[in-house]
């Protein structure tokens, strides 16, 4: 999957970014000639993203280096366990070790805290979405580590998917009604999220062709209101600043989709290490 994502240039492009003329610590104090192997560790419980672009590293910085993982993207990886080595000429593991390293804690950290939302709901209907809240060039990779964690992707972009919100609206003289037919009937075959800010819109907007509503910034009385104004006729998304505590909850209430935006762009690297032995 990833090897499609992500071409070879892309990880040439990050270990020039790193290397630059060259490693002049390692050329200088180290043997070209001597050979060691690294062994990556989690040091802390994660949910593992990411292996096959750290594998594409080294494998690129010198095709002779073995790389072999012992857990799958998506893999639960406990806290001291080694889950892959790399094993080859010093001066490629010391050149493609922190490149690789940001790629497996960046992806990593997506996925765990992923995990962590997607089990406080686990055997419930609701699903846990991300959002377009990813850091630009990385979308696809994010959203990759989304899906690893047990996450549902939402729209990739602009194209794929329409979302009406209060801006449409407004730039439509607050009509929703006439923002949805206009959006349909530009483009009748893609769907259509239609933002909800108050109870009374949401029937011109279902009305007037919406697949999907999305509550924004409400309160748990307030989305029971609206599902009952629903009334089971079109899937709900909740979103606005929902904590994991919050899930269960929302869970319980039975809404289809709760989208998080923090699961990308507050999600923490994780802690993993690389250490060389000879």
């Amino acid at each position: 999957m990833l090897e499609q994502l992500v071409p070879d240039q892309w990880i040439k492009d990050a270990l020039a970014e790193d290397i630059g003329e060259g490693d002049k610590t390692t050329l200088s104090t180290i043997d070209p000639e001597i050979q060691g192997q690294g062994r990556f560790l989690a040091k802390q419980n994660i949910t593992v993203c990411g292996i096959n672009l750290a594998q594409r590293v080294f494998m690129l910085l010198d095709p002779h280096v073995s790389v072999i993982f012992t857990a799958h993207d998506g893999d639960r990886i406990e806290q001291g366990q080694v889950f892959g080595t790399v094993s080859g000429s010093v001066h490629a593991l010391l050149q493609g070790e922190r490149t690789a390293l940001n790629i497996l804690q960046r992806l990593s950290g997506i996925a765990t805290l992923t995990h962590h939302y997607v089990e406080s709901i686990a055997n419930t209907q609701t699903r846990i979405l991300d959002t377009r809240k990813t850091l630009p060039h990385y979308r696809a990779l994010e959203k990759y580590a989304v899906r690893c964690g047990g996450g549902n992707n939402h729209r990739m972009g602009l194209d794929d998917q329409m979302m009406i919100k209060d801006n449409h609206i407004t730039a439509n003289g607050g009509d929703v009604a006439l923002t949805v037919q206009k959006a349909k009937a530009t483009y009748p075959e893609t769907y259509l999220v239609v933002e909800i800010a108050d109870i009374e819109q949401i029937e011109p907007a279902i009305v007037s062709g919406a697949d999907r509503l999305l509550l924004d910034n409400m309160n748990l009385q307030q989305i029971q209101a609206c599902q009952e104004r629903i009334d089971g006729r079109v899937p709900i998304e909740v979103s606005g600043g929902i904590t994991q505590a919050q899930l269960p909850v929302l869970a319980a209430s039975a809404v289809d989709f709760i989208s998080i935006g923090a699961i990308t762009h507050s999600a923490v690297a994780v802690d993993i290490s690389m250490k060389i032995s000879l």
